[in-house]
């Protein structure tokens, strides 16, 4: 039996291998760090009976999943942003479910159009600013911070972050033109 649907409640992003098969467990693999998810899994696992196995990892599940190919063991992937889940839609990693459940809890602009991820958390996006230096509502969106009175004046972290790569891809899909191939919406 395939465990699909088990363990997303408690995904940031996740998605389905293409052939993972679990009977009474869930296999998931994770960049999530694991003392942020272990309380959830075990609550996960004593009201379901279910029990939970996970690999973490700071990089390379993508690899990992094509060296496995169908033989994988992954029922889950569970992601801490759009780029790394995005990466396993593009390399054909996961399949896509059909789910009741999902479709009616997770928003559809926080959802793949063809149900290969569910996003279940947003990453808040603050901007903070000395009082001594700017003035209240001189800055309310981040495409201000582009104006070239900023200059040197901010302090972020590296434009290759994939924090930052991921924010500034939903700004570009939020401003684009024409639809993302991804079917990724803003």
């Amino acid at each position: 039996m395939k465990m699909k649907l088990a363990a997303t409640a408690i995904a940031a992003a996740c998605a389905l291998p293409l052939q993972a098969s679990a009977d009474g467990e869930v296999n998931i693999y994770s960049y999530r760090q694991a003392y942020l998810l272990e309380p959830l899994l075990n609550a996960f696992q004593e009201e379901t009976g279910i029990e939970t196995n996970v690999v973490f990892a700071k990089k390379g599940l993508a690899e990992r999943l094509e060296r496995e190919g169908r033989n994988s063991p992954a029922d889950l992937v569970m992601t801490v942003d759009i780029s790394r889940i995005n990466e396993l839609v593009e390399r054909d990693l996961v399949e896509g479910i059909e789910n009741e459940t999902l479709q009616s809890n997770v928003p559809q602009n926080l959802r793949h159009p063809d149900g290969k991820w569910f996003a279940l958390t947003t990453r808040g996006r603050l901007i903070y600013a000395s009082k001594e230096r700017v003035e209240e509502g001189e800055i309310t969106t981040y495409e201000q911070l582009a104006d070239e009175k900023w200059d040197d004046r901010i302090c972020t972290r590296s434009g290759k972050h994939p924090y930052n790569i991921a924010l500034f891809s939903s700004m570009i899909a939020h401003h684009a033109k024409k639809p993302l191939k991804s079917g990724w919406k803003a």
